[in-house]
């Protein structure tokens, strides 16, 4: 005889799994936020900007000083 799950089970198990989906994709874009910026805000960033955003990430005290003309 098959096992019949309550609704109740059926919506845990919903759950667990988007929730499990979750947890990869912020593990995922918490690695690679430039990824993020691009794939989910749709901003096209340049080479160093993307540098910039994930040397925030990656480090606890970090100071970035711009030089004329990076404020565009």
């Amino acid at each position: 005889m098959a096992d019949v799950k309550t609704q109740e089970e059926l919506d845990l198990e919903k759950f667990n799994r988007t929730m499990q989906v979750v947890a990869r994709r912020v593990g995922y874009y918490r690695a690679n936020p430039q990824r993020f910026v691009k794939e989910f805000l749709g901003i096209e960033l340049k080479w160093f900007q993307k540098i910039i955003i994930w040397a925030m990430m990656k480090y606890d005290f970090f100071m970035y000083i711009a030089a004329r003309g990076q404020g565009y």
